[in-house]
């Protein structure tokens, strides 16, 4: 089995938090289980909103990093949940997890023209307890990486017996 592909959606602004993740994601990275995307692998001279929509189209599995920033993002907004949502609707083996890192509103969050909320796809981590209010954050990130591992074992185990 190949690994599977990840996209990360997120703002700016939890780029610190997203680096915390990509660190906690290295094991399943090494062992080939996972290869990660996000907009940081974008060149000088890429078509960058062409890189985005190419990496969410062949993503198997999309992270929206959930904060109040990430909602109020236009371009997450227009672009990445909606063409992310949208690839559900047409292949319910892609896996969208919502990882709530900062504590915001997520329950009002409209996405104009979807049937889909962020807050209908079960998140990470447990309890959609935001990663900035555990007591201790590697264990935060402990548990989204658990979580995670669930989900690319279930595809895997699903592809090979499609196979």
């Amino acid at each position: 089995m190949s690994a599977l592909k990840v996209f990360i959606s997120y703002s700016h602004q939890d780029e610190e938090m997203k680096n915390e993740l990509l660190l906690f994601l290295t094991p399943m990275q090494s062992a080939g289980l996972i290869t990660i995307w996000n907009d940081r692998e974008i060149l000088a001279g890429d078509l960058w909103n062409e890189e985005i929509i190419t990496a969410l189209n062949e993503a198997q599995i999309i992270l929206f990093l959930i904060s109040s920033s990430f909602l109020a993002s236009s371009f997450i907004n227009k672009v990445e949940i909606i063409k992310a949502i949208q690839r559900y609707y047409l292949d319910r083996t892609i896996r969208i997890v919502p990882v709530l890192l900062r504590n915001c509103d997520i329950e009002d969050h409209i996405i104009e023209g979807e049937k889909y909320k962020i807050k209908d796809f079960q998140g990470l981590p447990a309890n959609f307890t935001p990663v900035n209010k555990w007591p201790d954050r590697d264990d935060a990130w402990m548990d989204v990486t658990k979580g995670l591992r669930k989900v690319v074992n279930l595809m895997q185990k699903s592809a090979n017996l499609n196979q």
